[in-house]
């Protein structure tokens, strides 16, 4: 699930730095600039799972079904992230969304963190 975060941040990153692009051509430049590295650090989780669908006796049918699952589910991320996420965000107003939204809740997370330690 974290490629889909990481696509819909440099959608958001790059609909802000280029505005005189239109919308579906920035939508689409960002998300093409993340496919390699997506498919390449996915197929690696992948490839790690795939020896396992190999191993004989009940520790097999154990680790078949594990690494059949995990497969699956890596698939059905890269799918979301390369093809539901931009299609969602055609749709999404994203001139209101803030690039810095969540560091922002972060950095006021530790702001209270810190006045809660000073009074203590």
């Amino acid at each position: 699930m974290i490629t889909l975060n990481v696509v819909l941040e440099n959608i958001l990153t790059e609909f802000h730095r280029l505005k005189s692009i239109p919308k579906k051509e920035r939508i689409y430049a960002a998300t093409g600039s993340l496919i390699a590295p997506i498919m390449s650090s996915t197929l690696t989780s992948v490839a790690i799972f795939i020896p396992f669908v190999f191993v004989a006796g009940m520790i097999g049918q154990l680790f078949k079904q594990l690494s059949v699952t995990i497969t699956f589910s890596l698939a059905a991320s890269i799918f979301a992230a390369i093809f539901l996420v931009p299609r969602l965000a055609l749709t999404a107003d994203l001139s209101k969304q803030s690039i810095t939204a969540g560091m922002d809740s972060i950095n006021k997370y530790a702001e209270h963190m810190l006045e809660i330690q000073e009074r203590l």
